[in-house]
């Protein structure tokens, strides 16, 4: 069964507006940062760090933590990660394409980042 968490309150929901405006705001300016063609190699790089702080967000806010929630978390990351495997090297799902640099490391021809995404 899943449990149903009390809510934490008015400072609970102070942290997570907050967290909401960040998310929005590094959206945002990861937007207009992609667009403007000075600046669009430097927010590339930036990626990566994007994609993890929007992870850190969406698990400090989790509410259902049990004993199944790493199982899943798990297969969500093998899925994904597997489905941009068969992708890559097959053109299947996805049409055919290929990771650059950008997105850091990369296990079989996929950036281990994606498996957060």
């Amino acid at each position: 069964m899943h449990k149903v968490v009390p809510s934490r309150g008015k400072s609970h929901a102070s942290r997570l507006l907050i967290a909401k405006v960040v998310i929005v705001v590094l959206h945002g300016v990861g937007i207009v940062g992609l667009s403007l063609p000075e600046y669009q190699d430097w927010f590339l790089q930036l990626t990566p760090v994007q994609l993890l702080s929007s992870l850190f967000i969406l698990l400090f806010f989790h509410r259902g933590w049990n004993d199944a929630f790493p199982i899943f978390a798990a297969a969500a990351f093998w899925i994904g990660f597997g489905s941009e495997i068969i992708g890559i090297h097959t053109g299947y799902l996805f049409g055919d394409y290929v990771y650059g640099p950008t997105l850091g490391p990369k296990l079989w021809e996929v950036p281990i980042i994606i498996g957060v995404n």
